[in-house]
């Protein structure tokens, strides 16, 4: 699998996961914890990264 070079390091890369989430939740004014947040974060590592 091809990352990008700033998501090689996997503490990197969930900390970006959860940094794009929350930017994705921000202009609909829902808090970056518990659901549906945690669960996106959770479908994002399952299914779009790769170790």
């Amino acid at each position: 699998m091809v990352t990008a070079g700033s998501w090689d390091n996997t503490d990197t890369r969930n900390r970006g996961v959860r940094r794009a989430a929350a930017a994705v939740f921000r202009p609909y004014m829902l808090k970056p914890v518990g659901e549906p947040y945690d669960s996106t974060v959770a479908y994002i590592e399952a299914h779009y990264l790769g170790d």
